[in-house]
């Protein structure tokens, strides 16, 4: 039997889902003409592929076509790792398809990297020079980036919204996934598919929207023009001082909250706690706080632990651990 493909404009919902969504929208006053798909959006975007070199358009090319490989319902997960970071690439890789997902790419900052995953997960590799053709080269191998806090990892992380960006540049819908976590369930069952933003609370108590620390490890993304208006201002805020702050996840919630406070706000959703619990509170509830969340999240990530040793060992108390098989091959 021939199943096709979907068509780019539908969404993954069943009737009863979208209908609940739709009346959210109307009650919220949030349905308006989806801006990813106006007139002055796409021209502008085909004025930037005519004005750009010919070695960036060979490059945007060739990264459409890695997109639109892997792409369901337009959209695609992506991470980012460099060779020392390899034994967590493969314990994402695994957990992603455990959960039945196809539809990941992972950035890779340097040759060894690309040509380990590429390897071993053929079509699933996106080198970073595709992504930025002007960014400084990140590439280093071994145990490069895997200090948290150190100039080479801030370096790692504020390339995000570079990335993020060149992707959603192309149409398509992005959920970032940080390396250090797993996804234990398929997350486009829980996604809210109207929104601009969705992401999680990495505050330790449940604030949902009232948070002012939102996690820059797990973002869905749809291609419009405040969301590239908000990373766009979120890397200028990296370039300015990005390597004066710890990790870059404090930029960003300086400039989601300058926006929401602003004349364009973002029309956003945060997932509950309960299925996408933050690192700490999730051992908590392994202890006295059993009770505090549901047995089955969906995700686990270690943040709120520092070090590579450390979030390794995470993965490994909850039975999770799935990175010797980079680890033996020892290819830094």
């Amino acid at each position: 039997m021939l199943i096709r493909k979907p068509s780019r404009l539908q969404l993954p919902l069943s009737g009863t889902a979208t209908v609940g969504l739709i009346l959210t929208s109307l009650v919220c006053g949030s349905l308006e003409p989806a801006p990813w798909n106006t007139r002055g959006s796409w021209d502008r975007r085909l004025q930037e592929e005519r004005s750009a070199p010919a070695e960036v358009v060979d490059a945007r090319a060739d990264l459409r076509r890695r997109v639109d490989r892997v792409a369901h319902w337009n959209t695609v997960i992506v991470s980012q790792t460099n060779c020392g970071y390899l034994p967590f690439a493969e314990n994402w890789l695994h957990h992603a398809a455990h959960a039945n997902l196809t539809n990941y790419l992972i950035v890779t900052e340097d040759e060894p990297a690309a040509n380990y995953l590429e390897a071993r997960h053929p079509g699933h590799v996106l080198p970073a020079h595709l992504l930025s053709a002007t960014r400084p080269n990140l590439a280093a191998t071994g145990d490069k980036f895997r200090d948290f806090g150190s100039k080479d990892f801030i370096k790692l992380a504020c390339a995000r919204p570079v990335y993020l960006s060149a992707i959603l540049a192309l149409g398509y819908n992005v959920l970032w996934v940080d390396l250090d976590a797993a996804l234990l369930m398929d997350p486009f069952k829980h996604l809210p598919w109207l929104y601009e933003y969705v992401g999680v609370d990495d505050e330790l108590n449940n604030r949902g929207r009232d948070s002012n620390y939102l996690c820059t490890c797990f973002m869905f993304l749809r291609p419009t023009d405040r969301v590239r208006s908000l990373l766009s201002e979120w890397n200028e805020a990296c370039e300015r001082g990005g390597e004066g702050i710890v990790g870059n996840q404090i930029l960003f919630n300086r400039v989601m909250r300058s926006r929401q406070n602003g004349t364009v706000p973002l029309d956003y959703y945060i997932l509950p706690k309960q299925l996408y619990p933050d690192g700490w509170n999730m051992r908590r509830s392994r202890g006295e706080n059993c009770g505090r969340f549901w047995r089955a999240p969906a995700w686990s990530h270690a943040n709120y632990i520092s070090g590579f040793d450390n979030k390794r060992q995470h993965f490994r108390d909850l039975g999770l651990w799935q990175g010797d098989k980079a680890e033996a091959a020892a290819v830094c």
